[in-house]
């Protein structure tokens, strides 16, 4: 210790020793400093360190040994802590990333396909008010008239289409790969071929860029073309239109509202253009641009799954590493996607208002998975749901229409990236071939045989606090000092304790004996226990005294030899 705001710590890494000091108290939660010790002194490193990465240490509380005890979900650290799962973490991070952005951009495609279509009802009345409208200036100037409407619909269509044509062209035009753009080896045995090759690639990237340039040079003045035939079109409708005017003027000679009759018509008609250019709008980019990000969303999903399989996968090796590490008197299994806690939660949250009962809910979270369910709910699927689930199809019929009345279906879609975890699964020798699930152990049993997984593998320093009121006592010698003694030498133990056994059975190098006050602590004794003094006050503390040790050898009927 340096100061009562302040705690200096020497750690070894790689032969290499440390000396890291942390301002305890100061408020301004500066980053730790960490130094090299050399023969020299101090060296302070100047790249910038995170000391639970760069010197990590395993500690376990003694509530912390009670949490993995009793909850099966809260023992995932046992097998995360000595697999390398960064990666996969993080792409998991980054696909529900892109997933969140996938459903932004499907729910505006819904919502724009769905306002679409509701105008689209329209057209069917629209064009039936058409029809009779025309009816009623039924000449044949009138009837010719309207397909200078048809001419200018298509025209404009036209020139909408060269130029979504065009852009499209700027976009997908053929591009040389970029695998195959590495500059060709120098220095070889045949450099006029790899010259002559390399003209080739150059030749190529040429014919393209040239190519590009007066593909989209043409397509301009095709454009530029039709830009002219269209202005030649409608300096001719002036004419037809004055023309067509009139005529109405002549027709309409007692007053009877023909020219508002034309008007409404071409009122009509513009409706009728406006609409039908929307149904092409939904046909050609709506429509296809869902398809697209549900095919997108398809294969984020895969990937997302197939991620959260590759952890999986990493920790059943682990486990069965750890089931052998402790010779099958404890074995270790992962249950994939068994902790359904979270799905619970988030069904519970959307059923509101459907009527779906507590216990459908729970028996929907522990039978199915939100990645198909969610598919299922939006295709309808409610048969399939059934089968899987137990759970009858009416109850997800009612919970879809809720869902869809009260406008949930982003938080549908929140529902697929929840995480349904794996739990570690534990089985205890009992007996010889005889196992017993941990959750049906005894708590002490239950505490020791965490501990004892918890000890089987790792090179980190591993620190208990206090383990003993939470072990069961004819296990720790059989369990955890076996552990200790088998990884002497390999990895660092710390434990507080009052337990004999722990200290005594499991040869602990370097004995800290501590005096307590009601708010301080302070060293009394550091020595091994072979030492004189060290081990008096060791058997002071963890036996009683020399009188009661010897009273309960006594007692015992314990031999001296």
């Amino acid at each position: 210790m340096s100061g009562i705001n302040s705690i200096s710590v020497v750690v070894t890494k790689n032969d290499t020793c440390y000396l890291i000091h942390q301002t305890l108290d100061d408020g301004a939660g500066d980053p730790p400093i960490v130094s090299r010790v050399t023969a020299d002194g101090l060296e302070e490193l100047d790249e910038p360190i995170h000391v639970p990465d760069f010197f990590p240490i395993k500690a376990y509380s003694q509530s912390e040994i009670l949490e993995f005890a009793r909850q099966p979900e809260a023992r995932l650290s046992l097998t995360d802590d000595l697999i390398d799962i960064t990666a996969e973490k993080s792409e998991i991070k980054d696909t529900k990333t892109e997933l969140e952005v996938n459903a932004s951009q499907m729910l505006d495609s819904q919502r724009q396909l769905s306002e679409a279509v509701q105008q689209l009802e329209s057209l069917g009345t629209i064009q039936e008010q058409i029809q009779r409208t025309a009816d009623i200036l039924d000449h044949p100037r009138v009837k010719s008239h309207t397909l200078w409407g048809a001419e200018q619909r298509a025209l404009k269509g036209l020139l909408s289409t060269v130029l979504v044509f065009q852009e499209s062209a700027q976009q997908s035009f053929p591009t040389w790969p970029m695998e195959s753009t590495q500059t060709l080896p120098e220095n070889t045995p045949n450099p006029d071929l790899l010259a002559s090759a390399g003209k080739v690639r150059e030749d190529i990237l040429n014919l393209i860029n040239s190519t590009k340039t007066d593909f989209q040079h043409k397509v301009m003045k095709q454009k530029e073309h039709l830009g002219t035939i269209y202005d030649s079109w409608n300096d001719r409708f002036v004419i037809e239109q004055k023309e067509y005017e009139d005529l109405l003027k002549s027709i309409d000679t007692n007053d009877r509202g023909l020219a508002a009759i034309s008007r409404r018509l071409k009122s009509l008609q513009d409706q009728e253009a406006s609409l039908l250019s929307l149904k092409a709008q939904i046909d050609n980019e709506i429509q296809p641009s869902i398809l697209h990000l549900h095919d997108s969303r398809e294969a984020l999903l895969t990937k997302l799954q197939k991620l959260r399989s590759a952890i999986t996968k990493k920790r059943r090796t682990k486990a069965s590493q750890l089931t052998r590490v402790l010779a099958r008197r404890i074995v270790v299994d992962v249950n994939e996607a068994g902790h359904g806690e979270r799905f619970r939660e988030k069904l519970r949250e959307i059923r509101v208002g459907s009527r779906v009962r507590d216990k459908d809910i729970e028996t929907m979270s522990l039978k199915l998975h939100p990645v198909p369910f969610v598919k299922s709910i939006f295709s309808e699927d409610f048969d399939e749901l059934a089968r899987v689930s137990g759970v009858s199809a009416g109850v997800f019929r009612r919970l879809h229409d809720s869902i869809v009345e009260r406008k949930l279906l982003n938080e549908l879609y929140e529902l697929q990236l929840v995480d349904v975890d794996d739990i570690i699964r534990i089985k205890f020798a009992v007996a010889q071939g005889e196992y017993r699930e941990l959750e049906r152990l005894a708590h002490g049993q239950k505490c020791t045989v965490i501990l004892a997984v918890a000890m089987a593998e790792g090179d980190s320093p591993l620190i208990v606090d206090q383990p003993e009121d939470a072990l069961h006592a004819p296990y720790i010698e059989e369990n955890i000092v076996r552990s200790l003694r088998d990884h002497r030498g390999l990895r660092q133990y710390i434990f507080a304790t009052r337990n004999a056994n722990v200290l005594v059975s499991g040869d602990a190098e370097q004995v800290i004996v501590m005096d307590a006050e009601a708010n301080t602590g302070s060293v009394r004794r550091t020595g091994s226990i072979d030492q004189f003094h060290t081990r008096d006050l060791v058997l002071l503390h963890l036996e009683g005294g020399r009188t009661a040790f010897d009273r309960k050898r006594l007692k015992y009927a314990i031999g001296t030899s």
